[in-house]
């Protein structure tokens, strides 16, 4: 980590404006103390430091009022204990002499990351022409004089062959009239930064996590093991993991969820919180209290208590409202049941659907519930179907409701699977096009239908020996014929009987009216007749395939036409 010392002659009036003169800015919420911010001000209230307690920040020049700050250092955190350094100088652009203006080609004064890889600028010297310095890289540093060459340099490992020496004094750049380089060894780097009251010393040395070895704490151990070392580990105990984690835990907390304690600036949002917090403190001590209980599963009786809800926010009708019925119908009125009363189940017979006419309760005599319809279908004496031009008015009126899906052979009402298989059945899935099913499926989410499977067909398998007969009299004269020869134990014949067996689906689906028998069956030839056929030889039956095709490697594909004589192709696909 990056080690700083610094002494404000500004600093009550510094701290107190760091507060005071950032209204402008994001409201800043103090979490974890390491994060909390250094800032530092100039006694006429332009920022001088800016920085977090890990030592990550910013320095700035002294501005008038109302210019913009220049920065004149910036630290980069790396690790928890190493850090980037960055220093430029308190120029713009261009600058000034008594000539004029010209254009400055550099700000940057200072860098070095932590591996203490990096250079130094002297700029203080004169600015227009080549200024001393110093390079340092992973194996070593070197001084540069005025003219850009290299006077001296040297190794970081003393006892490489050519390492050369480190200077005896320390080396020392004046950067700029409010920077100072001074360089002792790899391990003690300064920068010095003093403008205007404000200074601070950043230690830019390499640091480690540990720079002692584990054999300078261990302790001989006794017993028969001459020689051996216990090595003593500084562990935190459980008390102290503990209240390292409480600290964590609580920091965590306050960056997650803030309250109005950790705003430090924005009055107005610290108040507003304030108000919430207070509001709903009451809610939240009873909580702990444990004064609001529930339990995460549902009571005896949530059913009828939600159906009882949903049924009280139905709106009632005033045009039903009558002496006898004083809190009105829940649907419809007078057509259908009133508030509160359940009808019995009943079921259409073949008897209540035959009735004809429409004399009244006809169907509470017929039905097998015993329910007259005066009283489930109305508050008059006339039935609902009567009211249609009786049971065959009622089958019409059903039928065309529920699209004549609901009601089954006698009238009886169908099960909610029957009646969805009827609905499937009447809207089949639309058919996926050649297009579409040639895609290889890459378009099923953008058209979500169903295509047909693949259809497969096994192939005739011809005996050798029957080869020739199979040729001149079962497969036709204009029949182009394929023979497979194939093995059953070899997976590239397997992977062609597939594809073959594919092929012979496809031909059997184009052209089905053809039985693929040939000259063979009796009757009329095919009005479409197939002018292909595909066969399969089991070459693992016999080797007088091979000895008469000469065949030395499966798959063998033979291609006939017009008889055994007729070969017209023998090879691989």
């Amino acid at each position: 980590m990056a080690e700083t010392k610094s002494s404000d002659a500004a600093g009550g009036a510094g701290a107190g404006s760091a507060a005071e003169g950032a209204g402008d800015l994001a409201p800043v919420v103090e979490t974890d103390p390491r994060i909390v911010r250094d800032d530092v001000d100039y006694a006429d209230g332009s920022p001088a430091l800016r920085f977090t307690k890990d030592g990550a920040g910013f320095l700035y020049y002294k501005t008038k009022d109302g210019d913009q700050p220049r920065v004149a250092g910036c630290v980069a955190k790396v690790t928890d204990y190493q850090n980037k350094f960055y220093f430029y100088d308190n120029c713009s652009t261009t600058a000034r002499d008594s000539k004029g203006p010209y254009p400055v080609p550099k700000t940057l004064l200072c860098a070095l990351n932590e591996h203490i890889v990096g250079f130094v600028v002297d700029r203080s010297v004169d600015e227009r022409c080549v200024t001393p310095g110093m390079v340092m890289s992973k194996d070593g540093a070197s001084l540069i004089d005025a003219r850009g060459n290299t006077y001296k340099s040297w190794l970081w490992d003393s006892g490489r062959q050519g390492a050369g020496t480190a200077p005896a004094e320390p080396v020392v750049f004046r950067l700029n009239r409010w920077l100072t380089f001074k360089f002792t060894s790899r391990e003690d780097i300064v920068v010095s930064f003093s403008c205007d009251g404000v200074s601070r010393d950043f230690q830019m040395g390499e640091r480690f996590r540990r720079t002692d070895s584990y054999l300078d704490k261990a302790v001989p151990a006794g017993g028969g093991q001459v020689g051996k070392k216990a090595v003593v580990v500084d562990a935190p105990t459980l008390q102290e993991r503990t209240r390292i984690f409480n600290e964590e835990a609580k920091y965590s907390r306050m960056a997650v969820k803030p309250d109005s304690r950790n705003i430090r600036r924005f009055t107005e949002i610290r108040d507003v919180m304030a108000s919430l917090e207070t509001h709903f403190k009451s809610y939240e001590d009873r909580i702990e209290s444990g004064e609001w209980q529930t339990q995460p599963f549902a009571a005896a009786g949530w059913r009828e208590g939600a159906l009882a809800q949903t049924m009280r926010e139905v709106p009632q009708h005033a045009a039903a409202v009558t002496a006898d019925n004083p809190d009105g119908a829940t649907e419809l009125g007078a057509t259908l049941r009133a508030a509160g009363h359940v009808a019995s189940p009943f079921e259409l017979t073949g008897g209540s659907l035959d009735a004809t006419g429409g004399g009244g309760g006809g169907l509470g005599a017929t039905s097998g519930s015993g329910v007259t319809a005066a009283t489930d279908f109305g508050a008059t004496g006339r039935s609902t179907f009567s009211a249609t031009g009786g049971a065959g008015g009622a089958r019409a009126d059903v039928g065309g409701a529920m699209g004549g899906f609901a009601a089954g052979k006698g009238g009886r009402w169908l099960g909610e699977l029957d009646i969805k298989r009827r609905i499937a059945g009447a809207n089949p899935v639309l058919e996926r096009s050649t297009q579409l099913r040639g895609a290889s499926g890459r378009y099923c989410v953008d058209v979500p239908v169903e295509s047909k499977g693949t259809v497969f067909r096994k192939l005739p398998v011809v005996r050798a020996r029957d080869l020739d007969k199979y040729l001149s009299e079962i497969a036709r004269p204009d029949q182009l014929v394929l023979v497979a020869c194939l093995r059953e134990d070899d997976p590239l014949c397997r992977r062609a009987q597939q594809l073959l067996e594919h092929v012979n689906g496809t031909l059997a689906a184009q052209y089905p009216e053809d039985p693929n028998t040939g000259k063979a069956d009796e009757g009329a030839p095919p009005a479409n007749p197939c002018p292909y056929r595909i066969v399969k030889c089991d070459m693992t039956e016999s080797r007088e395939m091979t000895r008469r095709f000469a065949i030395h490697a499966l798959p063998m594909f033979l291609s006939f036409m017009g008889g055994p004589s007729g070969l017209c192709y023998a090879g691989p696909l």
